[in-house]
């Protein structure tokens, strides 16, 4: 059931771009190397209990993400155009969905994008329509925090529908601390947008902590209900 299975992220540890810099991370022999090798191990670690590797734990793992927000943290580079930031992004993500894919042919391949550079001025080549068709990228992702969601969706379809990809508002939230009236609106406004243009959308972040500076959502909480 395709309802009940996961998007593993892989994710980039801190220590990576602490070691190879920001724009090296992306642009590096060394650092694309490093890279690609964590997704290799993490795709082909064997299970501990089932003994198979985890591309091949299908009914469990839906899709790879490549990572979480790629090239946000390119966003004060200023010494670099919005243009070249995006042919760094593309092309760093075009070489990661070339592996995993190659890896694991039978799962689909997310972005894992924000879209902020065209919302959010923040110059981290993460505009879907820049980005283009990536080949083996199944899956491109939006995480909203404010705007018109609605024309970023019809924006993004632009893109996915005729080259066949799936989307996602993969992130949408707000802080405990504006009250559970204020989340229940941010949750309706988001949830009826995604359902009326027919886009499965997931949250920022089911049952984590209950502090107020949190992003969490608890099921004792009247939104959840």
């Amino acid at each position: 059931d395709v309802y009940k299975r996961q998007i593993v992220t892989l994710g980039v540890p801190p220590n990576y771009f602490a070691e190879f810099g920001d724009w090296d991370f992306y642009t590096s022999v060394e650092a694309q190397s490093a890279y690609l090798n964590r997704i290799r191990q993490c795709l082909l670690r064997v299970h501990s209990q089932w003994g198979v590797t985890w591309r091949d734990i299908d009914d469990v793992i839906w899709a790879w993400e490549i990572a979480n927000e790629p090239g946000i943290n390119l966003k004060n580079l200023n010494s670099y155009s919005p243009k070249e930031i995006t042919a760094v992004l593309r092309s760093w993500l075009s070489m990661c969905a070339d592996t995993i894919s190659a890896l694991d042919p039978d799962t689909l391949v997310s972005v894992g994008t924000g879209g902020y550079s065209r919302y959010y001025q923040m110059n981290c080549g993460d505009d879907l329509q820049e980005l283009g068709n990536i080949p083996n990228a199944d899956i491109y992702t939006l995480h909203f925090y404010g705007g018109n969601l609605r024309q970023w969706i019809r924006d993004a379809k632009t893109i996915t529908i005729p080259h066949g990809k799936l989307l996602i508002v993969e992130e949408f939230g707000n802080r405990r601390e504006v009250g559970q009236e204020e989340l229940i609106k941010t949750y309706r406004y988001v949830t009826e947008i995604c359902r009326s243009e027919r886009v499965p959308w997931m949250f920022w972040r089911l049952g984590h902590r209950k502090d107020k500076q949190t992003w969490s959502i608890l099921d004792d909480d009247p939104v959840w209900q």
